[in-house]
């Protein structure tokens, strides 16, 4: 499989789209609240659609320590699954649009990685800074 991510200040998925308001930035504010979102186009090869597939995005940082807030993982886990639509030709992949929010993260001044796994497989990553402003 792959991914596409993009971070962004708000994601919405609607009817197999992504809305995204405020994306592709690479820097925020430390020590204050952040809220944010993922936009991700995962594409679904042909043979692995009709299937469930685990799917987690979680926050680490720079150097690959899982990131804590209030003594728990900045994690969300889940499962996706994307059928055939009718009509489609064999072989096709198909998109499937996920949209994942965050809020009010306090991060320290530093940098940190978005990792977005689709079967324990790492498919794609984000890194951002946050710096005191």
């Amino acid at each position: 499989m792959e991914a596409t991510m993009l971070l962004c200040d708000y994601a919405d998925e609607v009817g197999g789209k992504l809305y995204i308001m405020g994306g592709g930035w690479s820097q925020a504010g430390a020590n204050m609240p952040l809220t944010l979102a993922l936009a991700v186009k995962l594409l679904i090869p042909w043979d692995q659609t009709n299937k469930r597939h685990a799917m987690k995005a979680q926050l680490v940082t720079e150097d690959g320590a899982p990131v804590e807030q209030d003594g728990k993982p900045v994690v969300i886990e889940g499962e996706v699954e994307a059928g055939r639509p009718p009509g489609i030709v064999p072989g096709t992949p198909i998109d499937a649009p996920i949209a994942l929010r965050f809020n009010s993260l306090v991060l320290e001044p530093g940098g940190y990685r978005w990792e977005f796994q689709i079967n324990h497989e790492t498919i794609a990553r984000a890194s951002f800074k946050t710096v005191t402003r």
